[in-house]
């Protein structure tokens, strides 16, 4: 068994030693669980570990490993939330190994034809933002074209994929996108207000939110007020000028103090700071 991620290993396309590290990290994640409300690869393992071992020898069938690799979908999450990933001993890597074993069942190299068009996504996304038009009406759902896909490349007819632009982001960005004011903040710069030109436009706020920021839609900077929640309820103003301030009632102790049965102090009051917790 071995724990390598590297594509030079000659171990990582090994598909047996690829399967016992399946086993190890499997029976890992089955004692900690913490990964139990992510993606649907954890809630198979633990329903497949519960349902057909005895908790302790938790080794699966290759069936249904192979069922929870392909139920990951890459999102990263329980590589944030895992306790054991490197540089823990135990060096689990989850979506890394996902991506593993998708590579060490075929030997590297992609079986079907929907596996290579899936893994083109450069030259798929070159030929349908050129016709994008055309190619976000083929994508409609349970349509003509999303059921023959289903057949020839697998992709589910019913599945909502997202639509494509008619401009790719490099285009917009060697149009003018690359001339945002943005640059990098030098070493101990502080930061600067919105309207800086050290932020991007897309940063800055619209007038739409500049004046709901403004109380009654006046003419003050907002930034310059105060969000709506933080200002005092009517209710919470009435309790405050009812309540004597903490002020007033040293110095009105201090004035009963100074004054005795032979009136009033020729020193006068003076106020003592206290600690008002």
């Amino acid at each position: 068994m071995s724990i390598t991620y590297d594509l030079k290993d000659p171990a990582y396309f090994d598909e047996s030693d690829m399967r016992e590290e399946l086993d190890r990290v499997f029976d890992l994640c089955h004692g900690c669980r913490l990964c139990w409300d992510l993606c649907p690869s954890f809630a198979s393992m633990f329903e497949l570990i519960d349902a057909k071992t005895d908790g302790i020898d938790v080794r699966l069938p290759p069936e249904d490993q192979d069922r929870i690799v392909d139920e990951c979908y890459q999102c990263k999450l329980c590589f944030v939330k895992c306790p054991y990933v490197p540089p823990h001993e135990w060096e689990l890597d989850f979506p890394r190994l996902m991506m593993r074993a998708l590579v060490a069942r075929t030997g590297g190299k992609a079986k079907s034809l929907g596996a290579k068009f899936l893994a083109a996504t450069d030259a798929a996304g070159k030929a349908a933002t050129s016709t994008s038009s055309v190619a976000n009406a083929s994508l409609t759902p349970n349509g003509l074209v999303r059921k023959a896909m289903g057949k020839v490349l697998g992709v589910a007819p019913e599945r909502r994929l997202h639509p494509y632009a008619k401009q790719r982001f490099t285009t917009w960005w060697k149009k003018g996108g690359s001339e945002e004011p943005v640059r990098p903040f030098e070493p101990g710069e502080r930061t600067t207000p919105a309207t800086s030109s050290a932020r991007p436009s897309f940063l800055e706020p619209t007038e739409d939110e500049l004046a709901a920021a403004r109380p009654g839609g006046g003419p003050e900077d907002a930034s310059s007020t105060r969000p709506s929640f933080l200002e005092p309820t009517e209710d919470e103003l009435a309790a405050g000028a009812a309540r004597p301030t903490p002020g007033a009632v040293e110095r009105s102790d201090e004035a009963r103090d100074g004054q005795g049965d032979e009136g009033p102090s020729p020193h006068g009051t003076r106020e003592v700071p206290r600690n008002v917790t």
